[in-house]
């Protein structure tokens, strides 16, 4: 019962009242919390691909969590990796913040 309820409030969570079957994580056919799974096959996959992030011009990018992860993830499974930039010039200025981009 425990993992129904919301860690602060004690109240048990919602679920959508569709007639699709709901599946918790251990159960086969569970598409949640399978992001290293994925990261993993997809690493593997056919020869040529690579992770692209497409940098927005203030570089915000790198203060999504779920994109340092997957740049992390990708990184660790060996998956060659390409970063595109508006330009060169708005990596010159914002090249401090992007320094100073601390992940722990």
């Amino acid at each position: 019962d425990e993992k129904r309820r919301d860690s602060v409030t004690g109240g048990v969570y919602p679920v959508c009242a569709c007639p699709t079957k709901k599946l918790t994580n251990s159960q086969p056919g569970c598409e949640v919390n399978k992001f290293d799974a994925m990261m993993e096959r997809l690493a593997r996959g056919p020869q040529g691909l690579r992770q692209i992030v497409v940098v927005d011009p203030e570089f915000k990018v790198f203060t999504r969590a779920w994109v340092v992860a997957e740049l992390i993830a990708a990184d660790k499974h060996g998956m060659p990796q390409c970063l595109k930039m508006h330009s060169a010039r708005y990596l010159k200025t914002f090249r401090s913040e992007v320094g100073e981009v601390d992940i722990k």
